[in-house]
Order: C-alpha cells, then structure tokens, then sequence
C-alpha cells in the first residue's frame, strides 16, 4: 500500500515551500492540517515521509506541527464524546432494597414472630 502523501505518478504532496517561487506549495497548510487531524494513515505517513524531504520542506512542515502541536495524537470526535457519556447513562446499577433484613412470611418459626411487610 502506498504513502497517504504520494500520488501515482510519484509526486509528493507535501512539496513545497512558501519561501521558494522555484518549489511552490502543491497542497495548503490548511488542507494539511484537516488531513492530519482527520486521517491516521496521514499521520503515519508524514512521518515516514519527513525525513526524505528537502530542508525547506522539513521546516515548512515542522512550523505546522509546532503550531499544531497535538495534531499527530489520535483525536476523539465529539460525537465518539457524547456517546461515551450517555452509555455511562446506560450501565446504572439498580440495588435491590432491603437485602439486609430478614424475611418473615408465615412459615416463620413461631418463636421468632418477626415479620416484614412491605
């Protein structure tokens, strides 16, 4: 399977640099950074890619990591989020009540004369 980053005629998409008019930037920061957030393969990818890249590009890519510094941690959506908290909704323990006393019904024995009504 191929590189997230490399398209089948073998160009990256992470060339470029915004310094350099003889290099130009073949896909934005911000499409880099949805990518990145959205996609593990992407992540995975970008860094078995960095360090075959020229410096220029390295230093462009790393600025977008600095700026984003968690984009390379897996990302729990919001609604991954909220269905987390509502199954805890879902698992409530119910406790029987009165567990602890004594049962008396009409079979007791007569010397004990204990009886519970609910």
């Amino acid at each position: 399977m191929g590189n997230y980053w490399i398209d089948r005629q073998g160009r990256s998409f992470l060339r470029g640099s915004h310094d350099n008019p003889q290099n130009p930037v073949a896909l934005p920061d911000h499409l880099i950074i949805q990518f990145l957030e959205e996609q593990k393969k992407a992540r995975e990818d970008l860094m078995a890619l960095l360090p075959t890249m020229i410096e220029e590009e390295k230093t462009r890519i790393q600025g977008i990591l600095d700026a984003h510094p968690n984009i390379l941690k897996d990302q729990l959506y919001e609604q991954d989020r909220e269905d987390q908290f509502q199954s805890n909704f879902n698992n409530l323990r119910v406790n029987s009540t009165n567990n602890h006393l004594p049962r008396g019904d009409e079979n007791s024995p007569p010397k004990n004369k204990l009886i519970v009504r609910f």
